[in-house]
């Protein structure tokens, strides 16, 4: 993990939320990072709720405050106790609040659990935690429910931009702290092979395949000289196929604890039509993701 001195943990005080916060407690533990417990009241009661609870705004917004804050008080007594913890409650939209926060506090890791957002409510919004990977330009640990703290194994999938190669070697210093397994991923697809196969023989057809995979292979192993990652001992792997899809698959089946990828912020039309490989891992992936973005990383 890079080094980040100061580490911000957005709360909702579930069970998600509460396996999030154990692993940035570890990890402040091993990095001598302080922590923000942070807990965001959606937005500031409105006369809506005040029609629906029968109370003024003011008197919920001291509710919401009173029970925030002893939810708070109990992780701070019960999984922060030895470690630099301060916390705070504040009003407005989640994902939002953690980037302005995070920005202003100077905190270099964001750490979130996997909400349980509805389905529609994931179709026209994205999850908390997509939405701060096309935000935040911090790193982003969102982390999955019900593990066991610490990274055992861990996969760093590649496309042999810079973005990857920024985020290759994130994983790489993971994996010497946490002396993990280092699985390297390269998936590609027979770009254009339909109109080959119709227009040449099959041996041409495979030998574009053979050529293909050589090239990958190539490339792959220039990036890991580059890198320098030979005291890992890093194991190298190469798919084809649609790059989240293989992704989630191998994290699947190899058991993986954590995945290091970069992510580069799309929004609007972009996502829509393009999508982002990142984004698409986090919602199915069984394990933890960790989102490196580039030093020039602006929001579209």
């Amino acid at each position: 993990m890079k080094r980040a001195n100061h580490i911000l943990v957005g709360t909702d005080f579930s069970e998600q939320a509460d396996s999030a916060l154990l692993e940035a407690v570890r990890l402040a533990r091993r990095h001598g990072s302080r922590i923000t417990l942070l807990h965001i009241i959606d937005e500031t009661p409105s006369d809506s709720r005040w029609m629906v609870f029968g109370v003024p705004p003011a008197d919920i917004e001291d509710a919401l405050r009173k029970r925030a804050d002893e939810e708070l008080a109990k992780r701070v007594e019960g999984i922060c106790a030895d470690v630099p913890t301060e916390t705070d409650i504040v009003f407005g939209k989640p994902s939002v609040t953690l980037v302005r926060e995070a920005g202003e506090r100077g905190a270099g890791l964001i750490v979130v659990g996997r909400t349980g957002e509805s389905m529609m409510e994931r179709l026209l919004l994205g999850s908390t935690a997509e939405r701060l990977l096309r935000q935040a330009p911090q790193m982003v640990l969102v982390v999955r429910p019900g593990g066991d703290p610490g990274f055992r194994r861990i996969l760093a999938p590649v496309d042999f931009s810079d973005y990857s190669r920024d985020s290759l070697e994130v994983a790489a210093r993971i994996a010497r702290d946490e002396n993990a397994e280092l699985h390297v991923l390269h998936a590609y697809e027979y770009a254009g092979l339909a109109q080959i196969a119709s227009a040449t023989s099959i041996t041409a057809t495979q030998s574009f395949q053979e050529e293909l995979e050589e090239q990958s292979r190539r490339q792959l192993q220039t990036l890991i000289d580059e890198v320098d990652l030979k005291d890992l001992t890093p194991q190298l792997h190469l798919r084809v196929g649609l790059a989240a899809q293989e992704i989630i698959t191998f994290a699947r089946d190899e058991q993986v604890d954590l995945v290091v990828m970069g992510s580069i912020g799309r929004t609007g039309l972009k996502r829509l039509f393009i999508g982002n490989t990142a984004e698409r891992v986090i919602r199915s992936v069984p394990s933890s993701v960790l989102t490196v973005k580039p030093s020039d990383f602006r929001p579209e």
